[in-house]
């Protein structure tokens, strides 16, 4: 096996998927209980639907992040379209330059 091949088993090795019908969220658990979202997508003919919340809603259940951060890529498809969305959550922008907005989501916990 090559490095390159090593390095790519263990990036990936690395990352989780949740997935239903008609969409998915990829992400990355780190052990301070972080968690980074690589990849999020929803069919566009099930777009407004509430998927995209049920997915994160789904990975927060199942993973218990104390939060969770985002990257929108502004040469991506419909850059404004991700932003936009992901502002209507709690996210706050924590940078950005010309080629990307990074955002991050404290999550909280009802104490029991």
């Amino acid at each position: 096996m090559s490095l390159y091949s090593e390095y790519l088993e263990a990036k990936y090795t690395a990352r989780r998927v949740i997935e239903i019908d008609n969409g998915f969220i990829e992400y990355e658990m780190y052990p301070d209980k972080t968690c980074y979202i690589w990849s999020f997508y929803v069919r566009p003919d099930k777009r407004h639907a509430g998927l995209g919340t049920q997915l994160e809603e789904m990975l927060i259940k199942k993973e218990r992040p104390v939060s969770i951060s985002c990257q929108v890529e502004l040469d991506s498809i419909n850059p404004e379209l991700s932003l936009r969305k992901i502002l209507t959550q709690p996210y706050k922008i924590t940078f950005a330059n010309e080629k990307s907005i990074v955002l991050l989501k404290e999550i909280q916990y009802a104490k029991i």
